[in-house]
């Protein structure tokens, strides 16, 4: 017999913590562990509960949940992480999708948090279609990439180093690290390894 995965749930909202148990506890492989309402809890547990995903809210009060992201996907490669969230704003969600599993909105229809369970635990990613259309939208009203910077970013993204790329595409390095920082900045992004991620995860 499997063993249950253990999930901790953590969300300022009492009753949101509530619901998400509700939604939980009919499936057999799933095993709330813990419901925390303070995130300063949160790493803690992880360890102490043996826990295998965690879902979390964006923010806790006016505390956005980012920075213990980033610190927990650092510590653990491997532990799957989903956001749960009425956050939607484009530049919010591109901040942190490089660091989760999944992105899924409150506003999604019942069953759709347990589904996306069971997608980031198969190793895929879970997005809410809203979240994938307004991103899509944004990118390709505002932000469009010149072939040349789509051809270096993707390059990057395959792992090659800005003088490999400067040789395979017979330019400059310094022209390679043009075109890398024209779409990072084109595309929103605080810092290269951020795209760079993002696109990784998204292909």
């Amino acid at each position: 017999m499997n063993k249950p995965v253990n999930i901790i749930l953590a969300d300022f909202h009492p009753y949101m913590l509530k619901g998400i148990i509700a939604e939980l506890e009919s499936e057999k492989n799933l095993k709330v562990v813990a419901a925390l309402q303070d995130i300063d809890e949160v790493e803690s547990q992880i360890v102490v509960l043996s826990a295998n995903v965690l879902v979390i809210d964006y923010w806790f009060r006016e505390l956005s949940s980012l920075s213990l992201i980033k610190k927990l996907r650092s510590k653990y490669p491997f532990f799957k992480i989903i956001i749960y969230t009425q956050e939607e704003r484009p530049s919010y969600v591109k901040e942190m999708l490089p660091y989760v599993n999944g992105y899924i909105l409150k506003s999604e229809s019942e069953g759709t948090l347990t589904k996306a369970i069971q997608r980031v635990l198969s190793d895929k990613k879970a997005i809410s279609e809203d979240i994938r259309e307004s991103l899509e939208s944004e990118t390709n009203f505002n932000h469009t990439l010149s072939l040349q910077e789509h051809k270096i970013v993707l390059c990057r993204v395959d792992g090659m180093n800005p003088n490999h790329i400067s040789e395979q595409l017979s330019i400059s390095e310094k022209t390679v690290r043009k075109h890398i920082d024209n779409a990072r900045k084109k595309l929103g992004f605080g810092s290269t390894e951020d795209m760079i991620r993002w696109f990784w995860q998204q292909n």
